[in-house]
């Protein structure tokens, strides 16, 4: 965290995608600790070319509004990657 933003790059486990997004940046909003909550992630073209399980972009976003409810509270920014060297 730095000037009030959390900023994440998740190319691992979608789990760990979901504690980011879920419990980390809603808890350190909640506390008053962040004013926004960035998280990088790689889009679905990318992560096609990455090993087994990452989480990607378009699937985390459908999961933001499936839950809009709960990021009401939140001021959070999902950013999706689909940088690769050719």
């Amino acid at each position: 965290m730095r000037d009030r933003v959390a900023i994440e790059v998740q190319f691992g486990k979608y789990a760990f995608v979901a504690y980011d997004l879920f419990v980390k940046h809603l808890a350190f909003f909640v506390r008053d600790q962040i004013d926004v909550g960035i998280e990088i992630l790689a889009m679905k073209s990318l992560q096609s070319k990455m090993s087994s399980g990452p989480g990607y972009y378009e699937g985390e976003l459908y999961n933001i509004i499936r839950m809009a409810a709960a990021f009401l509270l939140c001021r959070w920014c999902c950013l999706g990657s689909n940088h690769s060297q050719q």
